[in-house]
């Protein structure tokens, strides 16, 4: 048999990735999965269709709480420069951190809570 007229087939791309996330999500999400599938009918709930099923249920509200719950302190530190720059009518960044240090920066912060809402 030639070789050269063998042709090998394509190796099929898998359409399945994988996602990575901690220790803790698996066993939660497997724990899960293993008390929903405890039925005595039907057949099992996948891990994709356990997540495509959360997705489905996921809402703006909830999805501000999420981003929220992402923010950190430099960028809380960047929303207020941002506010400071619209109010004051400024780009310098050394007005912005004289400002800060200053005790009107408190009720500037104040004045603008809902500096967290941007989003």
């Amino acid at each position: 048999m030639d070789k050269s007229s063998v042709q090998n087939k394509p190796k099929q791309k898998s359409i399945n990735t994988t996602l990575s996330v901690g220790v803790e999500v698996r066993e939660k999400l497997v724990s899960r999965l293993n008390e929903i599938n405890k039925q005595s009918f039907g057949g099992n709930i996948t891990a994709r269709q356990y997540i495509e099923f959360l997705m489905s249920l996921e809402t703006t509200e909830n999805i501000k709480i999420l981003l929220k719950s992402s923010i950190r302190g430099k960028d809380i530190n960047e929303l207020y420069k941002k506010r400071f720059f619209e109010k004051f009518n400024t780009q310098s960044e050394d007005d912005y951190y004289s400002f800060i240090w200053s005790d009107n920066f408190s009720k500037f912060k104040k004045e603008n809570k809902d500096v967290l809402e941007l989003f």
